[in-house]
């Protein structure tokens, strides 16, 4: 996963990638779960959810009528959710045993919130973002974020895009709805 994900990033060859995949490296992208307890809590989780979404957006992008660049898809089905990097740390009983009911707990230093973080996070990177590409990353969360998302989702159908590619992969590919 870590070859596929940092050839894909490299071959956007947008400015600032190779921070990124730097940043990327020197944190726990490849081995943090996407979650806590939901999907993909478990390690590795969150790059193979991030991979997902990409692969998932790539296939709805095929089927609009204006669709996107494959590096606006790159970029935000991979990076949508950089937000999660180092905060999600094993939640061990007591015992010293990994909980089943919620095997990791989330200790983040800078709660600013999900979509915002993600964004923030990757301009101070360093990172070449398109606005539509700061939109769909701000609210990939639709209705699950009450920050405005009605507009952004109207003006910004990259956001719709990317709501949808993560909503099927989290209920779908990477939950306990999977069998």
């Amino acid at each position: 996963m870590k070859n596929k994900i940092t050839e894909i990033l490299k071959g956007t060859e947008r400015k600032g990638i190779d921070n990124v995949i730097e940043f990327l490296y020197d944190s726990d992208y490849f081995s943090a779960p996407a979650s806590t307890k939901f999907h993909g809590a478990e390690v590795g989780g969150l790059a193979k959810h991030s991979y997902n979404v990409m692969r998932i957006m790539k296939k709805l992008n095929e089927n609009i009528q204006e669709s996107y660049p494959n590096d606006s898809i790159e970029i935000v089905g991979l990076l949508h959710d950089i937000c999660k990097v180092n905060i999600y740390k094993p939640n061990l009983l007591k015992s010293g045993e990994l909980s089943k009911a919620a095997p990791y707990k989330k200790e983040d230093p800078f709660p600013i919130g999900h979509g915002e973080k993600s964004v923030i996070m990757l301009l101070d990177i360093g990172l070449e973002l398109l606005k539509d590409e700061m939109l769909a990353i701000r609210y990939h969360m639709n209705m699950f974020d009450e920050g405005g998302y009605r507009f952004a989702s109207y003006w910004n159908p990259l956001s719709i895009l990317t709501f949808n590619a993560d909503y099927f992969v989290t209920t779908f590919l990477d939950s306990q709805f999977k069998k």
